[in-house]
Order: C-alpha cells, then sequence, then structure tokens
C-alpha cells in the first residue's frame, strides 16, 4: 500500500484560553524572557467543540494525525494492525499553565526548541505536505521562533511498508549571532501500573541525585509504581541508539531510536503515583486518565544548554514505533526490536520487525552452539513469539539474531547483554569559602548567556575583566553582547578584543558585524573576511561579507561570496535562497530559477525559498505561475505579520529593499494581518522613502499611526532604525516613539526606552499598556516608585 496523504478538519473538545495578555511580558517567566510573545494564562472552565486542520498519512500499518494548529504537535499515530495509540492521545484539548506563556496541553509528541514547552506549543506554525520521490510522504512543521529568530523544522514521514513514525529534525540559527538552545521531544504515553521503562544506562538523574539503574537499594526504578511524586529521570551514561516503555498487561510499548550521537538525551518524566500527582490528569484531560512523557534529547538532560553558532544548521532523524505481542523488548533497532530470556528448560523469545522481510532467518544460540533456526516471512503486523526446548548440556546465555533473505544480520541480542555506557563527568562544584577563580567567573558567565540570563553574564563578564583586562575570551562575549544589549559600547569593545587578539576569528567576526550595523560597509566585510580564515567562521563571516557587497549594490561580487561560503555551510538554506537573489537582482534569472528550485528539493518547507520561488516567477513575468506560488507561500505560513516581517528584513539585508516592499505590498492586499500591523507598514514607509516613493512613504506612515498598536511587540532589531526614521519624519507620532521603547525595553536599555515612552505619553493619552511600561520603567530604571 503506498502512502496516502489528506488535509480533513477534526473536531475536539477544547478549554479556550481566554484574551492574551495585552502587556508585552517585559518581565522574565521562570528564568525565561519571552518577549515579544504575549501571556496565555486566562485558562477557559468549559469545553467547546473546536475545528482543528490535521494533516493525516496513512499506510497499511500507521495512521498519524498532526495539528499544526497545535504547535505542530503529532497528535495521534494509531497502530492499525492492534487499532491501538502508540502515545497518549488526548481526547480534549485542555491546557494546564505549564508552558512559558502558560497554556500547555498534554498527548502526542510536542517539539521543544530553543526551549521546553516552548512558546509555540499550543500555538499555530508553518506547515506544508510533501510526496517524495520514493512513495514517502512528509508534512513539515517548524517555524522562526520570534525572541532569538532562530528556526525549527520537523519533517514527520510516513514511508510505504514500514512501521517507523520518521521525525527528521532541523535547527537553524538564521541570525549572525550565537543564541542559547535546546532541543527535547516529547511524547505522551499512558500511564499504567505494569509500565516497565527500558533505559539501556546504568545511572540516571533524579532531581540533584546520581541513582543506579534500573534497581537502587532494591527500589525497581524502571517501574511506574516506583515513582510516588513528580520528578525527572535523566539517563546519564547511556551509549546505545534506542529506549521506551513496554506494558505488560497489554503486551505492547514503544521504542524509540536516533543515533546516540546526535540525540544523547534520555528521560523519563512522571507526575508520580500519589494523590498529589494524580491532580494531573483530571487538570489535563477529561477521561483519558493519567501520562508519562518519554522524551529525547539534544544533550544529557535539560540543565545541558548550548550556544548555537552563527548561521549554523543541525540535522537528524529520530524514529518511533509500536512493539507488540513480544512479551516485552530488550534491544531495538530502527529495523526490530526483540527480546530472550530463560524459562526452565525453555528460551522464550519475541521478534518484531518495523518493516516487511521476506525470507528472514531467525536463529536462537546458547553460547556458541545453535540451537533452533527457522526461515519466515516477518512483517509489523505479524509479532513472533515463541517458546523452544533447551536441549540437555545447553550452558550459557541465549542469543536471538535477525538476519534478512540477503543473510544481513539485523538485530542481534544476547540475554542480559549490558549497554555501553560511558564515564560519568564530575560536576564541578565550588569551594564554599573561597573567592571565586577567573575560570570559574568565566564559566559562570557561559552558563548564565547559555541559560538565557543575558544581564548576569554581562555582569559576571565585566568582573572577569575588572580582574584580567586581557582576558579575551570575556571581551569578546561582552562585544557579542554589547551587539544585541548596548549597541553604542559593540564597536569599542570589539575594537579593544581585536587589539588584545589579532588572531581571534571571533572577535573579527563580530567586530565585523558591529561595523555592518554601524554602516561601515567596506570595513566590516574587510574584519569578516579576517575572520573567514578560520575554518570554524568561514561560513558566517563569507556569508555577512556577501550581504555587505549586495547591501554595496555589487551583486556579482556578493553572488561569488555567497557561493563561496556555501562550500563550508552547503546546508544553509537562508545562504542558498539569498545567491539566488542576488542572481536574480544581476537579471540571471534563468540561473536564479535553477538555484532555488535545487534547494527547494532540500528544503520545501522554507519561507524564504518559497518566497523567492514567487519572485523568479515575477521576474520570469510568468504572472499565473507566480500568483500560484504566492497562494503556496500563504498556505506555508502561519497567521500574523511577523512571518512576512521576516521574509522582508532578509531580502533587505542584502540590499533589495524593492523585494521586501513587492513581497508585503502583495501581503498587505491578501492577508489580513498584514494589512493591520502598524510595524508592516512602518517598514514600508521606510523602504519606499529609499526608492523615492515619498507620496506612497507618506501614506504608509498615516496607515500605520491609525492602525490598532494592541498586542504588536517590536523585537526585530531591524525595526530600530525605521523607528527612528519615523519619528524623525513625524515627531507627533506617539505610537512610533510607543514602539521603539518596547524595542529598546526588550533590549535591557531600560533608560533609552523610558525617555522614548514619555515622549510617547505627552502624545498618546488612552494606553493604558503604555502607562504600564512607564511605571515598570520607572522602577526598574530608576527605581522611582513615586
Amino acid at each position: 500500500m503506498s502512502v496516502e496523504a489528506r488535509v480533513q478538519p477534526i473536531t475536539l473538545l477544547t478549554y479556550r484560553w481566554g484574551p492574551e495578555d495585552p502587556n508585552p511580558p517585559f518581565q522574565r517567566r521562570a528564568h525565561w524572557e519571552i518577549y515579544p510573545y504575549s501571556l496565555m494564562d486566562d485558562l477557559g472552565e468549559e469545553p467547546h467543540p473546536v475545528e482543528y486542520r490535521a494533516i493525516v498519512l496513512e499506510n497499511e500499518f500507521l495512521q498519524l494525525t498532526v495539528l499544526p494548529e497545535l504547535g505542530g504537535r503529532l497528535y495521534s499515530a494509531v497502530d492499525k494492525p492492534t487499532g491501538r495509540d502508540i502515545f497518549y492521545r488526548n481526547q480534549v484539548v485542555k491546557p494546564g499553565l505549564i508552558a512559558l506563556r502558560g497554556a500547555w496541553v498534554s498527548g502526542g509528541i510536542e517539539f521543544n526548541f530553543p526551549r521546553g514547552h516552548s512558546v509555540s506549543t499550543v500555538s499555530p506554525v508553518d506547515s506544508c505536505l510533501v510526496e517524495e520521490d520514493d512513495g514517502a510522504v512528509t508534512v513539515w512543521v517548524g517555524e522562526i521562533e520570534r525572541i532569538h529568530r532562530m528556526a525549527w523544522a520537523v519533517g514527520i514521514r510516513l514511508r510505504p511498508e514500514s512501521a517507523l513514525v520518521e521525525t527528521e529534525i532541523r535547527l537553524t540559527n538564521r541570525q549572525a549571532i550565537s543564541h542559547p538552545y535546546y532541543f527535547w521531544a516529547n511524547a505522551a504515553v499512558p500511564a499504567r501500573d505494569d509500565m516497565r521503562l527500558i533505559y539501556p544506562a546504568s545511572k540516571v538523574r533524579i532531581w540533584s541525585d546520581i541513582l543506579d539503574w534500573p534497581v537502587h537499594q532494591g527500589r525497581h526504578l524502571d517501574r511506574y509504581t516506583a515513582h510516588d511524586y513528580q520528578g525527572d529521570v535523566f539517563a546519564q551514561d547511556s551509549l546505545e541508539d534506542f529506549f521506551g516503555t513496554y506494558y505488560e498487561g497489554l503486551d505492547f510499548g514503544v521504542a524509540h531510536i536516533a543515533d546516540v550521537h546526535d540525540a544523547f538525551g534520555k528521560k523519563f518524566f512522571t507526575w508520580g503515583t500519589s494523590d498529589h500527582g494524580k491532580i494531573w490528569a483530571s487538570a489535563l484531560s477529561d477521561e483519558d486518565g493519567p501520562y508519562c512523557e518519554l522524551q529525547s534529547g539534544r544533550f544529557v538532560d535539560q540543565d545541558v544548554w548550548r550556544m548555537f553558532p552563527p548561521h549554523h544548521t543541525y540535522q537528524w532523524t529520530e524514529y518511533w514505533y509500536a512493539v507488540k505481542g513480544t512479551g516485552g523488548f530488550s534491544w531495538a533497532n530502527a529495523e526490530a526490536a526483540v527480546r530472550v530470556t530463560k524459562k526452565g528448560k525453555q528460551a522464550d523469545f519475541g521478534v518484531l520487525v518495523t518493516h516487511p522481510m521476506p525470507e528472514s532467518l531467525v536463529r536462537l544460540s546458547v553460547g556458541d552452539r545453535i540451537v533452533h533456526e527457522e526461515r519466515m516471512s516477518l512483517s509489523p503486523d505479524q509479532p513472533l513469539r515463541k517458546s523452544v526446548p533447551l536441549p540437555a548440556g545447553a550452558e550459557g546465555p541465549l542469543t536471538v539474531t535477525v538476519l534478512d533473505c540477503g543473510g544481513r544480520e539485523v538485530i542481534r541480542y544476547t540475554e542480559n547483554q549490558q549497554p555501553r555506557i560511558i564515564r560519568l563527568s564530575q560536576r564541578h562544584q565550588r569551594r564554599e569559602t573561597a573567592e571565586p577563580t577567573l575560570g570559574e567567573l568565566l564559566r559562570d558567565a557561559l552558563r548564565a548567556e547559555q541559560r538565557g540570563r543575558r544581564e548576569d553574564a554581562w555582569a559576571l563578564y565585566e568582573r572577569v575583566l575588572s580582574q584580567d583586562p586581557a582576558c579575551v575570551d570575556a571581551a569578546v562575549a561582552l562585544g557579542r553582547l554589547a551587539i544585541e544589549m548596548h549597541p553604542e559600547q559593540a564597536l569599542p569593545r570589539l575594537t579593544a578584543a581585536v587589539e588584545l587578539a589579532p588572531e581571534n576569528a571571533e572577535a573579527a567576526y563580530y567586530l565585523g558585524l558591529a561595523l555592518a550595523r554601524a554602516g561601515d560597509e567596506e570595513q566590516a566585510e574587510f574584519e569578516l573576511r579576517r575572520a573567514a580564515q578560520d575554518p570554524g567562521y568561514a561560513h558566517a563571516a563569507l556569508l555577512e561579507a556577501g550581504l555587505t557587497l549586495a547591501r554595496r549594490g555589487d551583486f556579482a561580487a556578493a553572488a561569488q561570496t555567497l557561493s563561496l561560503s556555501l562550500t563550508s555551510g552547503s546546508n544553509d538554506v537562508k545562504a542558498w535562497a539569498l545567491r539566488s537573489a542576488v542572481l536574480r537582482a544581476q537579471c540571471l534569472v534563468d540561473r536564479a530559477e535553477q538555484a532555488i528550485q535545487a534547494v527547494l528539493d532540500l528544503a520545501p518547507y522554507d519561507r524564504l525559498v518559497r518566497a523567492e520561488e514567487h519572485l523568479c516567477a515575477l521576474a520570469q513575468e510568468r504572472p499565473r505561475v507566480a500568483g500560484r506560488r504566492f497562494r503556496e507561500l500563504c498556505d506555508l505560513l502561519l497567521p500574523g505579520a511577523d512571518p512576512w516581517l521576516e521574509l522582508a528584513f532578509d531580502y533587505a539585508g542584502a540590499g533589495l529593499q524593492a523585494d521586501a516592499v513587492c513581497l508585503l505590498e502583495r501581503a498587505r492586499k491578501s492577508v489580513p494581518e498584514v494589512k493591520q500591523d502598524p510595524l508592516i507598514h512602518y517598514a514600508l514607509a521606510y523602504w519606499l522613502r529609499r526608492l523615492g516613493r515619498e507620496e506612497e512613504a507618506r501614506s504608509a506612515r498615516r496607515r500605520a499611526s491609525r492602525l490598532s498598536h494592541d498586542y504588536v511587540f517590536a523585537h526585530h532589531w531591524e525595526l530600530e532604525t525605521i523607528l527612528k526614521d519615523a519619528l524623525a519624519e513625524d515627531p507627533d507620532d506617539g505610537y512610533a516613539a510607543y514602539h521603539l521603547g518596547n524595542l529598546l525595553y526588550s533590549q535591557t536599555r531600560r533608560e533609552e526606552a523610558l525617555v522614548v515612552w514619555e515622549q510617547a505619553a505627552s502624545r498618546i493619552e488612552d494606553s493604558p499598556v503604555l502607562f504600564r511600561n512607564l511605571a515598570m520603567a520607572y522602577r526598574e530604571a530608576r527605581n522611582d516608585l513615586e
């Protein structure tokens, strides 16, 4: 059976969350900044039927349902041979105050980037459906998140004759500055007393304690019933590629497979079996009972973060599948799960494969002696469970081996086989009485930065420099942070860092970036070229150098430099798309079209690729094709104005203001959210004026000032210049000052924000949000409580 795909409505009872908080959330939530997202903490008490857009994939073994409007989660995965859900399916959408913004719902698989229970976990995300040449069908879901403007995409793929739920994960820092991240895929499964956890490790971390696994001091931690209270269990030392769970009473479970070097983290979460834990079953569902979470993570646990390098992409694939009818499983890979145990004089074993394997050989050995062999056709809908008598004198551990019809070993497992493990590193504990060393201060500063605590990191890096003014790491870090937090300090700090260490590629790279943002494109290119001599910065530096050339109008040199950048960053979709754009700017439209069609196969979900496809068709004077591609772009994008602003800033950042205006003007005529967003019109006015279209620019500014400004939170750094330009053209535009204040305050530039908010307040009288912002600024920036 081939894979069938369809888009259909699905109606779910939903406890709707009320209006989002209209106040910009400058305060932190659980250690994390969530601006420019609004809080979603007004939860409804009565369910109402709500229709969602579902994308369904189906073959002979599986039926998958994806909900792009609920964060792109895999809502359900039905194992068709048994009719069971592989994961916990919640029949209602019933939020609790758990996610970063508040509302969060349980069930299916949730994808978390760059933080856990992320800002878009119950919000719409981009989505598209792609039929592939080999018969597979993939639902791509993802977005460019607004806090750091990094991108995530997950391709949920189903192949013909396969029982695997395949998830291809692509994470991209589209920005020129490194930002903190982690990634966890969070699968919900039913919580039952017969649940056994299969995590191939010898040590786990629960809270701050490292415990033996699976048995610690006589307590079987691999049993759901061993966990009375809410807690996380993180495998600490596993080097195996699988984990999962099994329900002995159901003879059913789920296995997860991923290359351990891509996804090291293996987590189990439970609310616990106590009455306190059981409360969450009714808090998050009506009749579906309690659930637990099996999570696969990029890093060992959720205390570990990394800085995502600029213009970098990580990608890998993970697999989930149902295991059933085998009496459990002890070992698994992407093709099969197996188990074998000795029961008296019998060997009991089970095998399940994830795709049909005709004429396979199943072999049972005792030590080196083969005691049973059987050739058979294996299939995901025909699990094998068998007991065979052991011959007299057969001594040693049992081994089950599966070979395909060509003799290739599919899987092998020996009874009580121990997993591969690594030696645990000891977490450093600071000496209680001693002053921290410079090394400890640097470590703490980096950890603060990795956890998004920018101001704490700034203070710690400054403390390092106060003790050692020649510390290059701290000097570069402060310069990097200054680009976003205190732009007026970026150039002097990074210039000093380069003088300290002329050979430091990171210092040269960020100095080049700071120069470019200050408008000194030629000097910026020089520093970026210097940084590109280091392989670690070659791609990002050459990409940024190419953009400086494009902004100066040298599109031929820009195309050449972007091509060079792709030799060390071939999976950077943004670089490919911008290379097509600068080719098109040289009127090399056929080459641009060929370039974008090539990258479309790599990233059919990418907004910029789809936009460039549309602009290429316009340049070729193919209006019907261009119109179709524009509709496809609109269908891909999540609702709102932000995706369009991101596209416009991508083009304007390459000196292609006319393309930015073209996209926004087309969107303004067909996308209601774009038409109603004042920031769109401020941006249009800015670029129209630079294109010499003064009257249209004035009209756009007038539209911006007349629109509703509720729930509009400026966060793109490019908007600072645009809003300052609007104020220069019309000093009485209080809303331009209001938005500029929001942007500056979100960057921790509180005194600057206060000044422009005061300017806004002298012109706007009916904005409670503005006066709330002023009150916050008087308290935090000046400690003026009165």
